[in-house]
């Protein structure tokens, strides 16, 4: 004989307001995130106020975005919630879990428990996830800053540029020749609020006081590699790239010397007298890559606007964090 569990009248109609309250949250949390999505894709602000390329912290900024919207539209769920609830207990649908229950709507009820579940700990998930990510789009902006003193010294700064399937940059673009610069951010200790806490480089790896290691040269070196292929194809010559960490908020010891700059926001300006000169890059080297890079960090928003703006902005005033 199957398992049937006897609920009273008012116990059915509860388990049937919690079955379509929850799949009427459901839904409606899935269309919050339709309209988001959508919103994204139709949202277009002035071009010629804010230009085509991407601005400083364009990818994290969008990842922010991204967790803000998904934890507004939990939160209009869970207050669709009890509203779904409470209507639907007042309907009195009876009719719908009967008071003889089998596993077949205790499986019901407890799928249903289960995706509510899973709601309250994306919720909770994506809070907490909120301060790393203002922490992190607050450091790429500090660095962003700090590039613009290299920006004005006639050089063309990208930020968030492809130089992979999965990994960008900002490059940093000069007749001296030409910056791969990846930020990694790593939280600070709350003691050290005022002054930078110090991490060591041994010329390979980036030692924290916490004891994490970051093994950053071979990966970096690679990445500028595959940047250095990218731009030798585009111009005919050989290019030479190279690669910066870039760590804000720490002051960086080197224990040895390195093969490339390690920097913070405070000193990143640095790199602009680390290239040898015959990494240099001629007039028309420069217009290449910078014209490559110009296409590269074109914001999708922008794209269809693209055979408007190409050939009418000189690549002095590409860049736009100048």
């Amino acid at each position: 004989m199957p398992l049937q569990i006897e609920l009273t009248e008012f116990g059915a109609n509860l388990a049937a307001a919690w079955i379509l309250a929850v799949a009427g949250s459901t839904v409606f949390l899935e269309l919050c995130r339709a309209y988001l999505a959508v919103r994204r894709r139709l949202r277009l602000r002035s071009v010629f106020a804010e230009g085509f390329l991407h601005s400083p912290g364009h990818n994290r900024r969008g990842k922010l975005r991204l967790q803000v919207g998904e934890i507004h539209a939990l939160l209009a769920s869970f207050a669709v919630l009890p509203l779904l609830f409470a209507t639907v207990l007042v309907a009195d649908p009876d009719v719908i879990v009967p008071q003889s229950i089998t596993l077949y709507w205790l499986a019901i009820i407890l799928c249903v428990t289960a995706i509510a579940g899973h709601h309250v700990h994306m919720l909770v998930r994506r809070l907490s996830a909120l301060p790393a990510l203002r922490y992190e789009l607050s450091a790429d902006m500090a660095v962003s800053q700090g590039l613009q003193r290299i920006a004005r010294r006639d050089f063309a700064v990208f930020h968030d540029a492809m130089l992979g399937e999965e990994n960008s940059a900002k490059v940093v673009v000069g007749k001296q020749g030409v910056f791969a610069l990846f930020l990694h951010v790593h939280p600070r200790p709350a003691s050290d609020s005022q002054n930078p806490p110090t991490a060591t480089f041994d010329g390979r790896r980036v030692c924290f006081p916490d004891g994490t290691d970051l093994d950053v040269a071979q990966q970096i070196q690679s990445l500028a590699k595959e940047a250095e292929t990218r731009f030798s194809k585009v111009t005919g010559s050989t290019i030479k790239v190279c690669p910066v960490m870039a760590i804000p908020g720490w002051r960086i010891e080197c224990t040895e010397q390195p093969e490339f700059p390690v920097v913070n926001e405070s000193n990143i300006d640095m790199i602009a007298s680390w290239v040898r000169p015959e990494d240099s890059l001629l007039d028309e080297e420069f217009e290449q890559i910078v014209s490559l890079l110009s296409e590269a960090c074109l914001d999708p928003r922008y794209k269809h606007h693209a055979s408007v703006a190409r050939g009418q902005m000189p690549a002095s005033q590409v860049a736009r964090c100048r």
